[in-house]
């Protein structure tokens, strides 16, 4: 249970750090490609509706106009990104150390 815990702890923790990495050296080492990732991020705000759409209250209208734009949606599809890359090593390390390929680094799987 606490192995479980920690394990995801770890991967949220390590999400949040390489989602702030990603957006560093997204700009000193690729901008043209953290540009293309924050045009999508635009076009996916263009196709969801606006508030006036929906016919929401003042108030919910303020509030959905400062949650639902495009630089939200940018940390969200970095956010995804990162997490990906976390999975992907995870389960890599655990095909390399005998976690039987499920992900599984608790360490009873890996006790040979």
């Amino acid at each position: 249970m606490m192995w479980g815990l920690f394990r995801v702890s770890t991967k949220l923790v390590v999400t949040a750090f390489l989602s702030i990495a990603l957006i560093i050296f997204g700009f000193l080492f690729a901008p043209n490609l953290l540009s293309a990732v924050y045009d999508f991020a635009d076009v996916v705000e263009k196709w969801l509706p606006t508030a006036q759409d929906l016919e929401l209250t003042d108030l919910a209208g303020a509030l959905y106009r400062q949650v639902v734009n495009d630089t939200m949606i940018f940390g969200v599809l970095l956010t995804l990104i990162a997490r990906v890359i976390v999975e992907t090593v995870w389960g890599l390390a655990a095909l390399a150390f005998g976690g039987g390929g499920k992900g599984d680094l608790t360490p009873s799987a890996l006790d040979m």
